[in-house]
């Protein structure tokens, strides 16, 4: 698995402090090391940590099957 990641988390320091919260250890303040410890966490938790207010969580993210007109 490789993870290429050219950018900023706009929400890093949140993701970071709930990851540290759950007792994930970090090594660096790298947003790839954020992407990289997520990649490794089961469904479940990451469902626990998203943020509900996000219009982009799986409850609310837009649907790949197109409706009907």
């Amino acid at each position: 698995l490789a993870l290429a990641h050219n950018g900023n988390l706009t929400n890093a320091r949140d993701l970071r402090a709930r990851l540290l919260a759950r007792g994930t250890g970090l090594s660096s303040e790298s947003d790839s090391e954020l992407l990289a410890q997520l990649l490794a966490l089961p469904v479940s938790i990451l469902e626990h940590l998203a943020f509900r207010d996000n219009p982009l969580t799986p409850s609310r993210a837009p649907s790949s099957t197109p409706t009907p007109d």
